[in-house]
Order: C-alpha cells, then sequence, then structure tokens
C-alpha cells in the first residue's frame, strides 16, 4: 500500500527513538553494543539507515557541541585558566567520540568533524595556558603535555594534525629548555638593558665625530667617553648576571666579551686618530694632551682587565694594552727630553696603530 510506505520512514523514525530513549545510560556509551547495532542499520538503504541512525548520533553529536562550546566560552573567559575546562573536555568528550565512532564508522563524516572540533579546541587550550603562563614559570607540564598526546589521538584532518604536530614540538622543546628558560628570566631586565646600553654606544658612536678642534685646544674624546659610560651603566648589571648565571657560563661570557669589545674598540678608534691629529706635522694635539688621553685609555684598560671574557678577546686586550704602555713611555720621554715645555718632538714614535677587534657575539 503505497501510503502505509509513504508513513514507514517516520514510523521507523519513531521507533529508533523509542529504543534509544530506552536505553540505560550504559548501553548507550558501549562500543561493543553500538557496532552491533551499527552494523544492522548499515543492511538498510542509505536514507531509511540516516533516518533510524538519527536519534542516536544526533545525541551524541549536540552533547559534543555542547561540551566543546562550553569549554570554548570558559577559555575565552580566562585564557589563563584554560587547562582546566579543557582537562574536563578531555574526560568527558572521548567515550561520546568512541561511541559515536563505533555506530557510524570513524571514517564517516559527521564523525571526522566533531573529532576535529574537539581536538582543535583542546589545542586552542593548551596554547592559550602556555601562553599565558609561561612568564610567569606557571604552566602545568604534566597535564599539558599528556593533553597535547591525547589531542594528536583525536584530530582526523591532515591540516589539523599538521598543527598538532608542529605545536606539540614547539612545546616540548621549551619543555625541556624550561629549567634554563628559568634562570635566564631572573636576569632578563639586567640583559635587556645591557643590551640596550652596547646600542647606545653604537648610536652615539654613529652621530659624533671622535675630535672636534676648539680655539681652547681642548678636544672631544669621544671613544673614551663612550667606554666610560658604557661601563659604569653595565657594571652592576653584568655582576648580578654573573652571580646568577656563574662566570663559566656561555652566555655570561659572551655577554662580557661583547662588553669589554665594545669598550675597547671604542678606546683603540679614539688613541688610533689623537696619534693622526699629534704627527704627521698637524700639530692639532700636543704631548700633554696625548699624555692624558693615554693614561685614561689605560685605566679604561684596567677595568676591563678585572673583567671576565672569551680567550681571544683576552689575547686582544693584553696586546693594546702593551701598546698603549709603549706608547705613555715615549711620550713621558718626549715630555723630559723637551723640558715639560709640552711641545712637540718631532723625532718622537708615537706612531703605534693599535689593533680594533672585530668578534661576532650572539
Amino acid at each position: 500500500d503505497p501510503s502505509v510506505a509513504k508513513d514507514v520512514p517516520r514510523l521507523l523514525r519513531q521507533w529508533a527513538e523509542h529504543f534509544f530513549n530506552g536505553l540505560p545510560s550504559s548501553a548507550r556509551m558501549d562500543a561493543t553494543f553500538l557496532r552491533k547495532v551499527g552494523a544492522i542499520l548499515g543492511a538498510f538503504p542509505d536514507e531509511l539507515r540516516r533516518t533510524m541512525a538519527a536519534p542516536l548520533t544526533g545525541a551524541f553529536t549536540k552533547a559534543i557541541e555542547r561540551e566543546v562550546s562550553a569549554c570554548a566560552a570558559k577559555r575565552e573567559k580566562d585564557p589563563r585558566g584554560a587547562l582546566e575546562p579543557a582537562w574536563i573536555l578531555n574526560l568527558e568528550v572521548p567515550g561520546q567520540l568512541k561511541a559515536l565512532g563505533a555506530l557510524v564508522g570513524t571514517d564517516h563524516m559527521e564523525y571526522q568533524h566533531l573529532a576535529d572540533q574537539v581536538a582543535e579546541e583542546l589545542l586552542d587550550c593548551a596554547i592559550d595556558h602556555f601562553n599565558q603562563n609561561d612568564g610567569a614559570g606557571k604552566v602545568d607540564w604534566e597535564r599539558l603535555r599528556k593533553l597535547m598526546k591525547a589531542v594528536e589521538g583525536i584530530a582526523q584532518g591532515k591540516r589539523l594534525l599538521g598543527r598538532i604536530k608542529e605545536n606539540a614540538r614547539t612545546l616540548e622543546e621549551n619543555y625541556k629548555s624550561r629549567e634554563e628558560r628559568a634562570r635566564l628570566g631572573k636576569v632578563k631586565a639586567d640583559l635587556e638593558a645591557i643590551q640596550r646600553a652596547l646600542q647606545r654606544a653604537d648610536t652615539s658612536a654613529s652621530q659624533s665625530m671622535f675630535y672636534k678642534p676648539v680655539l681652547s685646544r681642548e678636544f672631544d674624546i669621544g671613544g673614551i667617553d663612550r667606554a666610560e659610560e658604557l661601563l659604569t651603566e653595565v657594571s652592576g648589571r653584568i655582576d648580578r648576571v654573573k652571580e646568577s648565571l656563574g662566570e663559566k657560563d656561555e652566555l655570561y661570557l659572551n655577554i662580557s666579551t661583547a662588553i669589554v669589545n665594545k669598550a675597547l674598540n671604542a678606546t683603540v678608534e679614539t688613541v688610533n686618530n689623537a696619534q693622526k691629529l699629534f704627527g704627521g706635522g698637524l700639530g692639532r694635539l700636543g704631548i700633554e694632551e696625548l699624555g692624558q688621553l693615554i693614561g685614561r685609555s689605560l685605566r679604561i684598560i684596567a677595568r676591563l682587565d678585572n673583567m671576565d671574557m672569551k680567550a681571544q678577546m683576552r689575547g686582544h686586550l693584553i696586546k693594546n694594552s702593551h701598546a698603549l704602555n709603549d706608547i705613555q713611555r715615549s711620550l713621558r720621554k718626549a715630555s723630559n727630553s723637551s723640558g715639560g715645555s709640552g711641545c712637540m718632538v718631532t723625532a718622537l714614535a708615537v706612531g703605534v696603530v693599535l689593533a680594533v677587534v672585530s668578534m661576532l657575539l650572539t
């Protein structure tokens, strides 16, 4: 009878609803039982199978989507505490997903779509928890790493799986380096201040000349000033870095060496430039003035000598220290032979070119 046949889908759906509602809660989540139900439904034509399965699959779909939405709302409200709703979601939803997969098959589009929804929300929670808590050292690494493993087991789509694996690698790298990052976090402010001081030394060097002759014969000692200012600015900070990291720490040695390198180069360039003003018959710089400059340079060298540095840098410092002492001795002899008049002695062999050091430190 066509009229009866037309009403069959509605009757079957009604039967399926009564059947599902009559199941005990344990049976609704029993994967073995649901696989048997799925196999029975699979014997029906597609349209009838979808009609009869709708009450069962619809209940799982609504429950899972409701859990995902609740988790997302809590995450958006409190990103710092995003791990808590994610942990609850991960405890409650996988069982429902497993039941749905048993009913319709894990290759079913509806199952894969829901699984990806769950995985993506869990991943977002993991990322928010890390980003919001890592700076303060409050990441719950044990639960976070467990959550990431669970997420990778839930996701279905290739693109999402790729994103999950990439973030999992990043989190694992941060987990392995957590102690080192916490150690560096204690001196973060000092490291940043030292970096700014080094950058300022570069900026001031590019914006000024070493010597600006004026009528009073005074001269601008730009590089010497920069070296002294740099050492004064970073002295307390580099001491704290040393105390926190240790004198043999690679990062500390690199930073301390960079400071020595910057101050030594500024000093060396100034002295070399001063020698040009002194020699060559220019007569723009006298023995007394050059002697004062060398004296200040040697005091800077003495300060640098007390700092820790790489062996190569120590070698450059020693060579330049010897050269400066040679210049100072020559100036004293010249001053004595001229009767202390401070005039330039043309026979003076002062033209010692000091070595400008160029070291690349990261």
